[in-house]
This record gives structure tokens, C-alpha cells and sequence, in this order.
């Protein structure tokens, strides 16, 4: 499934502006 890619993705994005 792409939308596991993408949360994958964009979640240590997210921890890294935290």
C-alpha cells in the first residue's frame, strides 16, 4: 500500500521539525 509508504516517510519528517 503507497499510504504505509508515505506515513513512513513523512512521520521522521514530523519528529525531525519536533
Amino acid at each position: 500500500m503507497p499510504m504505509t509508504n508515505l506515513l513512513l516517510l513523512i512521520v521522521p519528517i514530523l519528529i525531525a521539525m519536533a
